[in-house]
């Protein structure tokens, strides 16, 4: 997963990736300025230091499975996806960004996730779209990147497994209408197609985005309250980056 992990962190770094990632992350700091807490934890190969509002929670954490450390100046986490070296329900709030498209086990990816979320916690979740321009060059282009060996995982999929772990979705939506190409100038010509999409054309964006809460247990949390220290990581299976 590294080697993967890290020409995504490239493409993503590109002008249309770049591109992608400002306008999605528009739709998420929308969303996450209205939550607050302790602890939001933003789980991503892309460098999104320049796009993340802090907003109303006391951290905000990265984590990614290749060494990222270099784009954000303290809290950082380098761990494996499939296997979160977090507290058992400490995280108020977590972002989900362009991760299961790139992994075979998307489901133990989110059952990570239900582990280290708190009651009434709330998850946002990015993922390609196949049913956009995004899915039509994967399918019919000649040039293999990182992007067509990616799994478009349908999104009632995604959302079906939440429902599974007690998450109730509270709403999903769809950004960037344009093609998928590298051009700067053919990019911003075709900046209509994202007006046009949003109005007519909703469900065909290249990102999805889904919006869940966690459902409250019967069972009495406790209370975790951290900074990025060795007390938020499960005690000998990784060491905070900083």
């Amino acid at each position: 997963m590294q080697e993967s992990d890290i020409q995504l962190h490239k493409w993503f770094a590109s002008n249309i990736g770049t591109k992608i990632l400002r306008a999605e992350w528009q739709r998420i700091n929308n969303f996450c300025g209205k939550l607050h807490g302790d602890n939001k934890l933003v789980i991503t190969s892309a460098n999104v230091s320049n796009f993340v509002e802090r907003g109303h929670f006391k951290h905000t954490i990265f984590l990614s499975a290749h060494d990222n450390h270099g784009h954000y100046k303290d809290n950082f986490i380098l761990s494996l996806y499939d296997e979160l070296p977090l507290q058992f329900r400490s995280v108020d709030c977590i972002i989900i960004n362009h991760v299961l498209e790139f992994t075979l086990n998307p489901y133990k990816i989110l059952r990570e996730i239900d582990k280290i979320i708190k009651p009434n916690g709330h998850v946002i979740i990015s993922s390609f779209n196949a049913l956009s321009f995004y899915g039509l060059q994967k399918l019919f282009s000649s040039k293999k990147n990182i992007l067509t060996h990616s799994k478009c995982w349908q999104l009632r999929q995604i959302e079906e497994w939440l429902k599974v772990l007690s998450f109730k979705i509270i709403k999903d939506e769809h950004e960037f209408y344009r093609p998928l190409v590298n051009n700067k100038y053919l990019l911003d010509s075709f900046m209509v197609l994202d007006i046009v999409g949003r109005m007519f054309f909703d469900s065909f964006g290249s990102v999805n985005l889904i919006y869940a809460k966690k459902q409250i247990s019967n069972l009495t949390p406790i209370k975790n309250s951290w900074c990025l220290a060795d007390s938020l990581l499960k005690p000998g299976l990784v060491k905070s980056v900083t």
